[in-house]
């Protein structure tokens, strides 16, 4: 089966737009830059059909799981049936950059055959489209994505930290502020083509979108924007985690505190509206994003610088992307 069908038979297109952002030009290539907006629905009837959902509900079925384990489990179950009901419902926003270059002729005209067409990801680097759809997952590889997700978070119970204590009859000690959290990180943002430093690769940022109540952060603003997004969501503050501290401002502070609380890594597929996604190495993290919709085959983010909304990501194999489970978190 031909990547545009995998994706055709998982997602519709509800609304599409296209608007040229710049043109440029020399003797001898043009290159467009454009901005897709538009919103999707999934193609399922039902989220139990979703590979995704498939994908957890057999992982419950299938593994000894303990007390612990196995309410962690399925309260997950539980957010992503509702998260995918609505995927299904209503239509979700998303936002793509793309980049197309040509040869010119000596008359100014493009030479047949020489288009190439471009994803860019939220750090401006440019990656041949036939890459990206390459890159579309299959239903059975989300499947096994997500389980060893899974099983990676659930490994934790048996170790140090929050999530070692959880309740095995309630989930009631879970983060549970996504929606609020997910509301936040998409009000206060934009897809902004204004830089704030430039070089091969720009950061992006127009602190107009950004929240007047809180001091802004010029040019490494990731961090700071996160942690608002988590707040709202009815994360407690403490003398470690609060404006302006270093967990808070700082991309591996964030992530050393949460993890603190019980953050695990997670596989793409089976990260959830919510959750977060940090680049780099661990240890060295330079930058954090808020995942705002994640499908199992498709994922989307915002962010401050670069800023961005709800862009769409389909090339889940980042070598530096490192996803982390925040539903886990303990909030008190």
């Amino acid at each position: 089966m031909a990547k545009t069908q995998l994706l055709d038979g998982h997602l519709s297109i509800d609304t599409l737009s296209i608007s040229s952002t710049s043109i440029t030009q020399n003797q001898n290539e043009v290159t467009v830059s454009y901005r897709v907006d538009g919103s999707t629905q999934l193609n399922y009837p039902t989220p139990q059909d979703v590979p995704k959902l498939i994908a957890e509900t057999a992982f419950k079925a299938d593994n000894p799981l303990n007390s612990a384990q196995s309410s962690y489990v399925q309260a997950k179950i539980q957010k992503d049936t509702a998260l995918l009901q609505s995927y299904i419902d209503s239509p979700n926003p998303f936002s793509e950059d793309l980049t197309a270059t040509g040869s010119l002729a000596s008359d100014g005209s493009i030479i047949p055959g020489t288009v190439n067409v471009y994803f860019v990801d939220y750090e401006g680097n440019s990656i041949p489209a036939a890459q990206v759809i390459d890159s579309i997952p299959s239903p059975s590889a989300v499947e096994a994505s997500t389980q060893e997700g899974l099983a990676n978070v659930v490994s934790h119970f048996t170790h140090s930290g929050s999530a070692s204590t959880l309740s095995s009859s309630t989930s009631s000690g879970l983060y549970e502020g996504e929606q609020n959290q997910v509301a936040y990180v998409n009000s206060w943002t934009d897809n902004t083509t204004t830089e704030c430093s430039g070089g091969t690769n720009p950061t992006y940022q127009d602190q107009s979108y950004w929240n007047p109540s809180y001091e802004h952060i010029w040019c490494n603003d990731c961090a700071n924007y996160a942690s608002q997004g988590l707040y709202d969501g009815g994360l407690l503050l403490n003398s470690t985690w609060e404006p302006y501290t270093n967990d808070w401002v700082n991309a591996q502070g964030l992530n050393n505190y949460l993890t603190s609380l019980g953050a695990t890594p997670e596989s793409y597929s089976a990260a959830s509206a919510g959750d977060l996604v940090w680049l780099g190495t661990p240890g060295s993290f330079y930058h954090v994003m808020t995942v705002t919709y994640d499908d199992g085959t498709n994922v989307r983010e915002s962010a401050h610088t670069s800023d961005r909304l709800d862009i769409s990501d389909f090339t889940p194999s980042w070598s530096e992307a490192h996803f982390y489970n925040v539903f886990l978190i303990s909030v008190g």
